[in-house]
């Protein structure tokens, strides 16, 4: 069995802005967690590069 991990961009990084955190997270390879994305910019948070976890 293998499992997926992903980080929370809510509750991590909070000195930083949200698409930092998100950044951040993709680039120490997890997946990103958002609670509720209709609040955030999709078209930045794209060009992080991260996968939302599902």
């Amino acid at each position: 069995m293998t499992f997926t991990l992903a980080a929370d961009a809510e509750m991590l990084y909070h000195d930083r802005l949200f698409v930092e955190r998100v950044a951040r997270i993709h680039d120490q390879g997890f997946q990103v967690e958002i609670w509720d994305w209709t609040a955030k910019d999709i078209k930045e948070l794209r060009g992080t590069g991260a996968v939302s976890h599902q």
